[in-house]
């Protein structure tokens, strides 16, 4: 009898040593990249809504459409500090109170257009600390007449992203408020998000992709309800809508390993979109890239400028930049120091290691301001 209850003891003690808990400390630092393989084409054998404990999820036939990296970044190096401050009267306190407010932040892919006016440079600012993950607040850049306009969004109320920690029986609820009004920038639209995000740890065990296989893991599914509201002029167009998103976290990786998110209609989960951690595949590169400060001014004293450049290349590990003043870098997010204003020809080429000869160019246009020069140079 001392035998059996010894091992159903150690039986227990496997089982609960199994289960993993994710704590901030292991989450994205400043300047950690994470590559992210995207599949192209999520078919009904994959059953991401299935999970239990001591599971064992196999999803190691996932397809690959490309693959993109999620770069972490200083939010004092992305541009948007000097706008927050100026929205909200801090003059003299303005690096503690920007500090403070945000730790952590990430530059998307998304560009758009507003009419006659282009939204790009979409930054997410974050506030990381032991219990949670927050955004809480939004930069974007409106390029009105070819002239970069930097502009913050900060939630009324800020979004949890992600509790800490992710364990076993963790259940989070929270509610968030965001109003972006496009109107003082010369925009008649305005949108206000509202959203309900309910997060729950519903399983742990072992997980197979095409990258790896991760012996512990621990599964994270969030339901976010949406409730958005866009006013065009006077068109008022409300829209709600339900999104499903699962995570998979491994201690030894400092973002999720699996991630597949979609709508819920009609008590249906349709997953659209999956991706996962991954090396370089061979997969046609694209070049892309953005920068800050978003006007570059020439220091009175120094002469020069340093401008931070943000590499958001796909499907690329090998970089070479032309800062359009004879100097050259092959660094993926590299930081260059001019020292001649004019308008200058930034130009980046991206290709991969499994494949040097495909490449993809990028180029635009960089225009340092100086306040002693009239002229513009055009190299």
């Amino acid at each position: 009898m001392k035998i059996l209850i010894t091992q159903l003891l150690l039986l227990l003690s496997i089982s609960i040593s199994a289960q993993v808990s994710y704590q901030s400390t292991h989450y994205a630092n400043t300047g950690d990249s994470v590559l992210y393989s995207k599949a192209a084409i999520v078919v009904d054998s994959f059953n991401f809504d299935t999970t239990g404990n001591n599971f064992a999820w196999n999803f190691s036939n996932l397809p690959i459409d490309n693959q993109n990296y999620n770069s972490y970044t200083d939010p004092n190096s992305t541009g948007y500090k000097a706008t927050w401050c100026l929205l909200n009267g801090f003059t003299f306190n303005c690096n503690s109170q920007f500090n403070a407010f945000t730790n952590l932040s990430q530059t998307r892919l998304d560009s758009y257009s507003l009419g006659a006016i282009t939204i790009q440079n979409l930054t997410e600012f974050y506030q990381i600390n032991t219990s949670e993950l927050i955004t809480n607040m939004n930069g974007i850049t409106a390029v009105v007449g070819g002239i970069p306009v930097p502009y913050t969004f900060q939630y009324e109320a800020p979004d949890t992203t992600y509790p800490f920690p992710i364990s076993v029986g963790v259940t989070d609820t929270s509610n968030s408020r965001l109003v972006m009004d496009f109107n003082s920038l010369g925009i008649p639209y305005k949108q206000s998000k509202n959203t309900i995000r309910r997060h729950e740890v519903d399983g742990y065990g072992s997980l197979v992709t095409p990258y790896a296989s991760f012996s512990q893991v621990v599964r994270l599914r969030t339901e976010a309800e949406h409730y958005d509201t866009n006013f065009v002029d006077t068109v008022v167009v409300p829209l709600h809508t339900t999104e499903v998103i699962y995570t998979w976290w491994d201690t030894a990786f400092e973002a999720p390993v699996l991630r597949a998110s979609g709508t819920i209609v009609n008590g249906v989960e349709v997953i659209t979109q999956v991706r996962y951690i991954d090396t370089i595949q061979c997969v046609n590169p694209n070049a892309y890239f953005g920068y800050q400060p978003l006007v570059p001014t020439l220091d009175s004293a120094t002469h020069s400028v340093q401008v931070n450049f943000t590499n958001l290349s796909s499907n690329a590990n090998i970089y070479h930049w032309d800062f359009g003043d004879s100097t050259y870098s092959t660094v993926q997010n590299p930081t260059h120091t001019y020292y001649c204003g004019g308008t200058h020809t930034v130009e980046l080429i991206a290709s991969s290691s499994c494949d040097t000869n495909n490449k993809d160019t990028l180029q635009l246009l960089v225009y340092v301001y100086d306040t002693n020069q009239t002229t513009t140079l055009d190299t």
